[in-house]
């Protein structure tokens, strides 16, 4: 399957062509038009925007807010979760997830702890670098906006060992991570990142 390559100045990611909002959408949501495509040009992967060639519907393509959440036990000792379903199933990752419409992001990743592991946060606080990422789900490639959060919680008496359906909870010391284990490429620079101590 032809792949598309999408680049910023730390890496070269690899997009599924099969995946991409060129071959997804193909209708015009307004006029149901087949003339619904990104303008021609070739040098723009991901297609910024749609635009209906009959209607002159414009649909505009932005990056999806997601979260993260670094939370320590104790110094160097971090919550992580390994996925229970693809995309990246086995692999490591952190706590977080998609922010609803009309959710704070700050909310979000309280909301995403507590479905995942069961645990209460009194404190949060955005670092100041943001990630991201590609990532395909049911067959369409999702262009995320990933913000981590530094988080304390109430107690550590109600972390759960796994949520049943998504994902298992791990607490794993920083000198044991292995990167190579980490599945989506925001949250292995993200990972990367806090052992390094840069966030």
């Amino acid at each position: 399957m032809p792949e598309s390559r999408s680049a910023t100045s730390s890496e070269v990611h690899v997009v599924s062509a099969g995946t991409s909002a060129q071959h997804v959408l193909t209708y015009c949501p307004r006029c149901g038009s087949k003339g619904f495509s990104p303008p021609d040009d070739p040098g723009m992967h991901p297609a910024a925007y749609f635009l209906c060639t009959r209607c002159g519907f414009e649909f505009f393509l932005n990056a999806a807010a997601s979260t993260a959440a670094l939370i320590e036990r104790e110094p160097g000792l971090l919550l992580m979760t390994r996925r229970l379903k693809e995309p990246e199933q086995g692999k490591l990752d952190l706590p977080g997830g998609f922010v609803d419409l009309r959710e704070r992001a700050e909310d979000t990743v309280c909301r995403e702890i507590w479905e995942e592991c069961r645990l209460r946060i009194v404190r949060t606080y955005l670092v100041n670098r943001t990630y991201w990422n590609s990532y395909v789900y049911g067959g369409f490639t999702y262009h995320t906006l990933d913000l981590v959060f530094r988080c304390e919680v109430a107690s550590w008496d109600s972390l759960i060992s796994t949520d049943g359906s998504e994902v298992e909870t791990l607490l794993i010391r920083k000198g044991e991570i292995d990167l190579n284990a980490v599945g989506l490429s925001s949250v292995r620079r993200i990972v990367g990142d806090y052992i390094e101590g840069n966030i």
